[in-house]
């Protein structure tokens, strides 16, 4: 099965793909860290 593809363009979208992932996976985990630290706080001051 040939789906022409050069040796450049496979790493290109490798680059591309990891690049798209470490995104998505920065934003998700900033969004849990900003989530945690709002209860954190919220859990503080109910003292």
């Amino acid at each position: 099965m040939e789906c022409g593809l050069t040796p450049e363009e496979i790493s290109l979208m490798k680059f591309a793909f990891g690049f798209v992932i470490g995104t998505v996976l920065g934003i998700i985990a900033g969004n849990l860290v900003d989530l945690v630290r709002y209860l954190w706080n919220k859990r503080l001051h109910r003292k």
